[in-house]
């Protein structure tokens, strides 16, 4: 990581640039993987190299991008804040070989330009199921994610969820107690984060791993939440939703949960929901996910047998 600062700490520098949206990121992304310019580059290009290269910026669709958001970068500060993430905090930008392979792939230039970690970094490139629910489950649903996250850490999965409360909270837990693995995506920055204790207690720094792709000072909002279920169902081989529902509280969006398993449908993730016979009705929302494709099963064995037989060549 140290022969690579320099490449590194532009990339880092380049989340603090303003006026960049996702549009003008896939742009920019465009363009490097192309080879018309590098990452370094872009603070240091003249007026007339970045608008050969950029000819979009400053048209109707950006009018307010120029070379010169990217030289009104605050270049000591921030290597200030560069420097200080060593301490604890992984920084992964899209060039890292420990960037989350799965989400480069299905996301391409829409992917995040980076992300920041804590924990077991090499849990990034394993093979992920997310097990997702709400924060108001019931005893049953939760004795289900036991059940289901036990299984999953046996036969050698990572077990993916958001580290908050309800399912999310007992997905992590009980992969530990089973001796598996744990990975959990944050949609804050780390700034404003720590590692529940009953998951430090099990010694997180060798089998968990909490990455986010929010700057480290930011707090949460609707967008990052939004954006970390699109992310969490991008990153895993297959999705569990435990339980959803259409409730909203003032620290989550459970709508969420429905959002995330929709777009993992839409792009060939498979979705798992339990049968009713598991916990005795459906929740309003896996009842929707049912009708639009998600697969019941009755025992955790299913999901990994059709992952099984799905990740065989044909």
């Amino acid at each position: 990581m140290k022969q690579q600062s320099a490449e590194y700490f532009a990339w880092f520098k380049f989340l603090y640039v303003e006026g960049l949206n996702t549009a003008a990121r896939r742009l920019i992304y465009k363009a490097i993987c192309e080879k018309k310019i590098t990452i370094e580059e872009l603070f240091v290009i003249t007026d007339f190299e970045f608008r050969e290269i950029f000819s979009e910026f400053g048209t109707e669709d950006f009018p307010a991008l120029s070379v010169q958001n990217f030289r009104a970068t605050n270049t000591k500060k921030i290597q200030t804040k560069f420097e200080d993430l060593y301490e604890d905090t992984f920084f992964i930008p899209l060039v890292s070989p420990y960037y989350p392979r799965r989400i480069r792939q299905r996301l391409g230039p829409a992917a995040p330009p980076a992300f920041f970690g804590r924990g077991h970094l090499p849990l990034i490139n394993v093979r992920h199921i997310a097990v997702i629910g709400s924060e108001a489950a019931d005893e049953k649903e939760i004795k289900l994610t036991w059940r289901l996250c036990t299984h999953f850490a046996r036969m050698g999965y990572d077990v993916l969820s958001n580290h908050s409360w309800g399912v999310s909270e007992h997905a992590h837990k009980s992969a530990l107690v089973a001796d598996g693995t744990t990975t959990g995506l944050i949609a804050c920055g780390f700034n404003d984060f720590w590692v529940r204790t009953n998951i430090q207690k099990r010694g997180y720094e060798v089998n968990s791993l909490f990455i986010s792709a929010v700057l480290p000072n930011k707090l949460f909002t609707k967008k990052t939440i939004q954006e970390r279920a699109k992310l969490l169902v991008a990153w895993a081989e297959a999705v569990v939703v435990v339980k959803s529902d259409y409730f909203k509280d003032e620290n989550t969006d459970a709508h969420g949960h429905i959002a995330a398993a929709r777009y993992a449908l839409e792009n060939n993730i498979p979705v798992f929901i339990p049968h009713k016979k598991l916990v005795n009705r459906y929740s309003l929302g896996n009842a929707e996910l049912s009708v639009a494709g998600a697969i019941e099963f009755t025992h955790p064995r299913e999901i990994t047998a059709f992952l099984y037989h799905r990740s065989k060549p044909a």
